[in-house]
């Protein structure tokens, strides 16, 4: 419940924080006290030795698990102020991450669409790719699908033949591999 307390209950937070910090002054200036020194000369000693109650107090609060919460909400509130003290930088940002999104997801859509998901049949297991091997000498210049370099193919003509004949598959469909030609 420190953190509802660090974060709901500052004041409370401050007071306990306050009084350990007044506790462990005094324990230093009866510890110099115990040794014989005057009241007057312990309390500058123990003070010099603690050093600033403020600098103590930011270390104590620097150390706690909460405190990169607190700063996100500082910085949040400080990039709410500059904002609004800014509306044309404030519509040209929120429009530029409008359009990002947007872009985003229409690309990413496209591709689930395209690539990701499977493909809408009963039984992918069935599926079966045919193909016929070219048996020539690849063209060094031309290689990838095509015929070229002797990938897999059919042509049209072929295709349309084996679709009218077809009395195994219940559908026969044909689609062209994009490849590329890494020139360089």
């Amino acid at each position: 419940m420190r953190w509802y307390q660090r974060f709901f209950r500052r004041g409370l937070t401050e007071k306990h924080l306050d009084t350990e910090l007044r506790f462990h002054l005094d324990q230093q200036i009866a510890d110099y006290i115990a040794t014989g020194m005057k009241l007057e000369e312990a309390r500058r000693r123990a003070q010099l030795e603690f050093g600033s109650v403020d600098r103590v107090k930011e270390e104590c609060r620097d150390v706690g698990k909460g405190r990169h919460v607190e700063v996100a909400i500082q910085n949040f509130r400080y990039a709410l102020r500059r904002l609004v003290k800014n509306p044309g930088f404030t519509t040209v940002a929120i429009l530029s991450l409008a359009l990002g999104i947007g872009a985003n997801t229409a690309i990413f859509a496209l591709i689930d669409a395209v690539m990701i998901r499977t493909l809408p049949i009963e039984h992918p297991e069935q599926l079966v790719l045919l193909g016929c091997r070219y048996h020539h000498r690849p063209n060094p210049e031309h290689s990838g699908y095509g015929g070229g370099g002797g990938e897999p193919t059919f042509s049209y003509q072929l295709f349309q033949q084996f679709k009218k004949r077809n009395g195994a598959l219940v559908t026969t469909f044909a689609f062209v591999p994009m490849g590329f030609t890494n020139t360089s």
